[in-house]
Protein backbone atom coordinates (compact mmCIF):
# COMPACT_ATOMS: atom_id res chain seq x y z
CA UNK A 1 0.00 0.00 0.00
CA UNK A 2 2.77 2.22 1.05
CA UNK A 3 4.57 1.83 -2.52
CA UNK A 4 1.11 2.32 -4.32
CA UNK A 5 0.82 5.81 -2.48
CA UNK A 6 3.98 6.49 -3.21
CA UNK A 7 4.10 6.12 -6.96
CA UNK A 8 0.25 7.89 -6.71
CA UNK A 9 2.38 10.99 -4.84
CA UNK A 10 5.25 10.88 -7.57
CA UNK A 11 2.76 11.20 -10.14
CA UNK A 12 0.73 14.11 -8.96
CA UNK A 13 4.49 15.66 -8.65
CA UNK A 14 5.28 15.36 -11.67
CA UNK A 15 1.78 16.19 -13.30
CA UNK A 16 2.21 19.88 -11.03
CA UNK A 17 5.69 20.74 -12.85
CA UNK A 18 3.31 20.53 -16.29
CA UNK A 19 0.70 23.16 -14.90
CA UNK A 20 2.53 26.14 -13.79
CA UNK A 21 1.84 30.16 -14.10
CA UNK A 22 0.25 30.19 -17.49
CA UNK A 23 -1.13 26.20 -17.55
CA UNK A 24 -1.87 26.15 -13.88
CA UNK A 25 -5.02 28.36 -15.00
CA UNK A 26 -5.78 25.90 -17.31
CA UNK A 27 -6.12 23.33 -15.00
CA UNK A 28 -8.02 25.80 -12.19
CA UNK A 29 -10.01 26.16 -15.15
CA UNK A 30 -10.95 22.46 -16.05
CA UNK A 31 -11.09 21.61 -11.99
CA UNK A 32 -14.13 24.65 -11.55
CA UNK A 33 -16.53 22.01 -11.11
CA UNK A 34 -14.84 19.22 -8.80
CA UNK A 35 -13.46 21.37 -6.22
CA UNK A 36 -14.54 24.72 -3.68
CA UNK A 37 -14.21 28.42 -4.76
CA UNK A 38 -11.84 28.13 -1.80
CA UNK A 39 -9.64 25.68 -3.41
CA UNK A 40 -10.03 27.26 -6.80
CA UNK A 41 -8.75 30.88 -5.94
CA UNK A 42 -6.00 29.63 -3.20
CA UNK A 43 -3.28 32.04 -3.23
CA UNK A 44 -0.90 29.22 -3.64
CA UNK A 45 -0.92 28.88 -6.97
CA UNK A 46 1.05 25.65 -7.42
CA UNK A 47 -0.76 22.55 -9.22
CA UNK A 48 0.22 19.83 -6.59
CA UNK A 49 -2.26 22.01 -4.11
CA UNK A 50 -5.19 21.03 -6.22
CA UNK A 51 -3.83 17.79 -6.94
CA UNK A 52 -4.08 16.59 -2.87
CA UNK A 53 -7.35 18.66 -2.56
CA UNK A 54 -8.76 15.94 -5.52
CA UNK A 55 -7.13 13.31 -3.83
CA UNK A 56 -8.30 14.43 -0.33
CA UNK A 57 -11.81 14.87 -1.75
CA UNK A 58 -11.63 10.82 -3.17
CA UNK A 59 -11.85 12.22 -7.18
CA UNK A 60 -8.92 10.80 -8.12
CA UNK A 61 -7.31 7.80 -6.11
CA UNK A 62 -4.40 5.49 -6.60
CA UNK A 63 -6.78 3.44 -8.59
CA UNK A 64 -8.62 6.21 -10.12
CA UNK A 65 -7.03 8.88 -12.01
CA UNK A 66 -9.39 9.36 -14.86
CA UNK A 67 -10.13 12.74 -14.42
CA UNK A 68 -6.38 13.40 -14.55
CA UNK A 69 -6.14 12.14 -18.31
CA UNK A 70 -8.87 13.62 -19.03
CA UNK A 71 -7.52 17.08 -17.95
CA UNK A 72 -4.20 16.13 -20.04
CA UNK A 73 -6.07 15.42 -22.72
CA UNK A 74 -8.13 18.35 -22.70
CA UNK A 75 -5.46 20.60 -22.06
CA UNK A 76 -2.86 18.72 -25.17
CA UNK A 77 -0.57 18.65 -22.85
CA UNK A 78 1.63 15.42 -24.67
CA UNK A 79 3.83 15.06 -21.52
CA UNK A 80 1.28 15.59 -18.96
CA UNK A 81 -0.88 12.46 -21.05
CA UNK A 82 1.75 10.23 -21.61
CA UNK A 83 2.59 10.38 -17.74
CA UNK A 84 -0.95 9.27 -16.91
CA UNK A 85 -0.91 6.69 -19.31
CA UNK A 86 2.31 5.26 -18.08
CA UNK A 87 1.08 5.00 -14.84
CA UNK A 88 -1.97 3.40 -16.01
CA UNK A 89 0.14 0.79 -17.27
CA UNK A 90 2.45 0.08 -14.55
CA UNK A 91 -0.71 -0.27 -12.10
CA UNK A 92 -2.74 -2.47 -14.26
CA UNK A 93 -5.66 0.52 -14.13
CA UNK A 94 -8.52 0.69 -17.09
CA UNK A 95 -10.07 3.66 -18.45
CA UNK A 96 -12.95 4.43 -20.91
CA UNK A 97 -14.65 6.95 -18.75
CA UNK A 98 -14.62 10.85 -19.40
CA UNK A 99 -15.29 13.24 -16.46
CA UNK A 100 -15.14 16.64 -17.47
CA UNK A 101 -18.57 18.16 -19.17
CA UNK A 102 -18.31 19.00 -22.50
CA UNK A 103 -19.42 22.38 -21.68
CA UNK A 104 -15.87 22.90 -19.99
CA UNK A 105 -14.20 20.92 -22.74
CA UNK A 106 -15.76 22.87 -25.53
CA UNK A 107 -15.12 26.17 -23.72
CA UNK A 108 -11.69 25.51 -22.91
CA UNK A 109 -11.03 25.57 -26.56
CA UNK A 110 -12.95 28.72 -27.30
CA UNK A 111 -10.71 30.28 -24.53
CA UNK A 112 -7.38 29.47 -26.02
CA UNK A 113 -8.27 30.53 -29.55
CA UNK A 114 -9.15 34.09 -27.70
CA UNK A 115 -6.18 34.16 -24.85
CA UNK A 116 -4.71 37.76 -26.48
CA UNK A 117 -8.04 38.57 -27.96
CA UNK A 118 -10.41 41.01 -27.08
CA UNK A 119 -9.64 41.23 -23.12
CA UNK A 120 -10.34 44.65 -22.62
CA UNK A 121 -14.10 44.36 -24.19
CA UNK A 122 -14.87 41.36 -21.69
CA UNK A 123 -13.62 43.23 -19.06
CA UNK A 124 -15.52 46.57 -19.63
CA UNK A 125 -19.42 44.91 -20.60
CA UNK A 126 -18.74 42.73 -17.05
CA UNK A 127 -17.26 45.25 -15.18
CA UNK A 128 -14.29 43.42 -13.84
CA UNK A 129 -11.38 44.82 -12.44
CA UNK A 130 -9.26 46.63 -15.02
CA UNK A 131 -6.00 45.19 -13.78
CA UNK A 132 -7.90 41.17 -14.69
CA UNK A 133 -4.31 39.97 -16.47
CA UNK A 134 -5.92 37.12 -18.77
CA UNK A 135 -8.81 35.82 -20.04
CA UNK A 136 -8.15 32.95 -17.47
CA UNK A 137 -8.94 35.37 -14.44
CA UNK A 138 -11.77 37.11 -16.57
CA UNK A 139 -13.24 33.58 -17.02
CA UNK A 140 -12.67 32.63 -13.47
CA UNK A 141 -14.41 36.05 -12.26
CA UNK A 142 -17.85 35.75 -14.36
CA UNK A 143 -18.36 31.48 -13.48
CA UNK A 144 -17.87 32.68 -9.71
CA UNK A 145 -20.45 35.99 -9.95
CA UNK A 146 -22.62 33.02 -12.55
CA UNK A 147 -22.27 35.47 -14.99
CA UNK A 148 -20.87 32.97 -17.25
CA UNK A 149 -22.35 28.68 -17.09
CA UNK A 150 -23.91 26.34 -19.08
CA UNK A 151 -26.94 28.63 -19.45
CA UNK A 152 -26.76 29.23 -23.55
CA UNK A 153 -27.88 32.95 -23.59
CA UNK A 154 -24.47 33.83 -21.36
CA UNK A 155 -22.45 32.27 -23.62
CA UNK A 156 -24.08 33.85 -26.47
CA UNK A 157 -23.39 37.16 -24.59
CA UNK A 158 -20.12 36.24 -24.08
CA UNK A 159 -19.51 34.95 -27.45
CA UNK A 160 -20.32 38.61 -28.92
CA UNK A 161 -17.04 39.87 -26.85
CA UNK A 162 -14.72 37.54 -28.39
CA UNK A 163 -12.64 37.19 -31.34
CA UNK A 164 -14.19 35.66 -34.30
CA UNK A 165 -11.72 32.29 -33.76
CA UNK A 166 -14.10 31.93 -30.78
CA UNK A 167 -17.27 33.06 -31.99
CA UNK A 168 -18.24 29.31 -33.90
CA UNK A 169 -17.06 27.51 -31.14
CA UNK A 170 -19.38 29.52 -28.74
CA UNK A 171 -22.14 29.46 -30.94
CA UNK A 172 -22.02 25.73 -31.80
CA UNK A 173 -21.87 25.53 -28.02
CA UNK A 174 -24.86 27.49 -26.86
CA UNK A 175 -26.60 25.57 -29.87
CA UNK A 176 -26.05 22.33 -28.42
CA UNK A 177 -26.70 23.28 -24.98
CA UNK A 178 -30.09 24.54 -25.86
CA UNK A 179 -30.87 21.55 -27.65
CA UNK A 180 -29.88 19.79 -24.22
CA UNK A 181 -32.29 21.14 -22.34
CA UNK A 182 -34.93 21.13 -24.69
CA UNK A 183 -34.78 17.34 -24.89
CA UNK A 184 -35.07 17.65 -20.93
CA UNK A 185 -37.56 19.74 -20.68
CA UNK A 186 -39.36 16.56 -23.18
CA UNK A 187 -38.18 14.02 -21.05
CA UNK A 188 -39.74 15.44 -17.51
CA UNK A 189 -41.90 13.00 -15.88
CA UNK A 190 -40.48 10.45 -17.67
CA UNK A 191 -37.60 7.47 -17.43
CA UNK A 192 -35.13 8.86 -19.48
CA UNK A 193 -31.80 10.51 -18.04
CA UNK A 194 -30.52 13.98 -18.44
CA UNK A 195 -26.70 13.52 -19.98
CA UNK A 196 -25.34 14.52 -16.47
CA UNK A 197 -27.35 11.65 -14.80
CA UNK A 198 -26.23 9.29 -17.85
CA UNK A 199 -22.52 10.56 -17.46
CA UNK A 200 -22.52 9.42 -13.97
CA UNK A 201 -24.42 6.30 -14.81
CA UNK A 202 -22.00 5.11 -17.65
CA UNK A 203 -18.93 6.28 -14.84
CA UNK A 204 -20.38 3.90 -11.41
CA UNK A 205 -20.91 0.88 -14.36
CA UNK A 206 -17.83 1.44 -15.98
CA UNK A 207 -16.18 1.46 -12.01
CA UNK A 208 -17.84 -2.00 -11.41
CA UNK A 209 -16.87 -3.69 -14.44
CA UNK A 210 -13.51 -2.50 -13.49
CA UNK A 211 -14.12 -4.39 -10.07
CA UNK A 212 -15.46 -7.81 -11.58
CA UNK A 213 -12.87 -8.05 -14.72
CA UNK A 214 -10.75 -11.27 -13.63
CA UNK A 215 -13.82 -12.84 -13.10
CA UNK A 216 -16.45 -14.65 -15.17
CA UNK A 217 -18.71 -15.61 -12.67
CA UNK A 218 -19.50 -14.32 -8.90
CA UNK A 219 -21.14 -16.15 -6.03
CA UNK A 220 -24.72 -14.72 -5.22
CA UNK A 221 -24.25 -14.58 -1.28
CA UNK A 222 -28.36 -15.27 -1.02
CA UNK A 223 -27.92 -18.88 -2.87
CA UNK A 224 -25.06 -20.01 -0.94
CA UNK A 225 -21.23 -21.19 -2.29
CA UNK A 226 -22.59 -23.65 -4.68
CA UNK A 227 -25.07 -21.45 -6.97
CA UNK A 228 -23.27 -18.75 -9.38
CA UNK A 229 -24.64 -16.44 -11.41
CA UNK A 230 -22.80 -15.14 -14.79
CA UNK A 231 -21.25 -12.19 -14.48
CA UNK A 232 -23.50 -10.04 -17.10
CA UNK A 233 -26.56 -10.13 -14.83
CA UNK A 234 -25.04 -8.58 -12.20
CA UNK A 235 -25.38 -5.20 -14.43
CA UNK A 236 -28.69 -4.32 -14.57
CA UNK A 237 -30.73 -1.11 -14.89
CA UNK A 238 -32.26 -0.46 -11.51
CA UNK A 239 -35.68 1.69 -11.27
CA UNK A 240 -37.36 2.57 -8.10
CA UNK A 241 -39.48 0.22 -6.71
CA UNK A 242 -43.26 1.59 -6.35
CA UNK A 243 -45.10 1.97 -3.35
CA UNK A 244 -48.62 -0.01 -2.91
CA UNK A 245 -51.43 0.34 -0.18
CA UNK A 246 -54.39 -1.16 -0.70
CA UNK A 247 -57.92 0.66 -1.31
CA UNK A 248 -61.32 -0.78 -0.67
CA UNK A 249 -63.40 -0.21 -3.79
CA UNK A 250 -66.45 -2.17 -2.30
CA UNK A 251 -66.84 -5.00 -0.37
CA UNK A 252 -65.71 -8.31 -2.61
CA UNK A 253 -63.04 -6.43 -4.58
CA UNK A 254 -60.16 -4.58 -3.50
CA UNK A 255 -57.94 -2.13 -5.51
CA UNK A 256 -54.26 -1.40 -5.62
CA UNK A 257 -53.10 2.46 -5.77
CA UNK A 258 -49.17 3.22 -6.58
CA UNK A 259 -47.13 5.85 -6.73
CA UNK A 260 -43.45 6.06 -6.95
CA UNK A 261 -40.74 5.58 -3.98
CA UNK A 262 -38.68 8.44 -3.41
CA UNK A 263 -34.83 7.56 -3.21
CA UNK A 264 -34.85 9.27 0.31
CA UNK A 265 -37.90 6.00 1.09
CA UNK A 266 -35.69 3.96 -0.32
CA UNK A 267 -32.50 4.92 1.78
CA UNK A 268 -34.58 5.33 5.31
CA UNK A 269 -35.28 1.69 4.84
CA UNK A 270 -31.87 0.50 3.35
CA UNK A 271 -30.17 2.42 6.63
CA UNK A 272 -31.44 0.87 9.62
CA UNK A 273 -30.38 -2.52 7.99
CA UNK A 274 -27.27 -4.43 8.16
CA UNK A 275 -27.80 -5.92 5.01
CA UNK A 276 -31.09 -4.89 2.56
CA UNK A 277 -31.43 -7.46 -1.04
CA UNK A 278 -33.98 -5.76 -3.98
CA UNK A 279 -35.87 -8.04 -6.17
CA UNK A 280 -35.28 -7.33 -9.63
CA UNK A 281 -36.73 -9.19 -12.47
CA UNK A 282 -36.41 -12.23 -10.18
CA UNK A 283 -33.22 -12.00 -8.95
CA UNK A 284 -31.82 -11.49 -5.26
CA UNK A 285 -28.86 -9.10 -5.38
Amino acid sequence: MENAEEKFRQLKSDLSRHYEKEKYRWLRFCLFDNLDIGDITDPRFIGMFLFNRLHEEGKITPQNVSLLLDIAKVTRLKHAEDLVLQYMKDNNIQNTVNILFPYRKKLFRALKQSEQLDLQRVISHYDLPTETPNIWDAVLQLEIDRDLDDNPEKIKIFASLVGKRSQEELYALGAELTETKMELSSCKGGNKLSPTDEAIKTFLKEQQKGSYKAMNLMESVVFGEQYKVDIADVFTDLTLLQSTKEKPVDHATRRKETKPTSLEDVLQIIKPKSSCKVLITGWWI
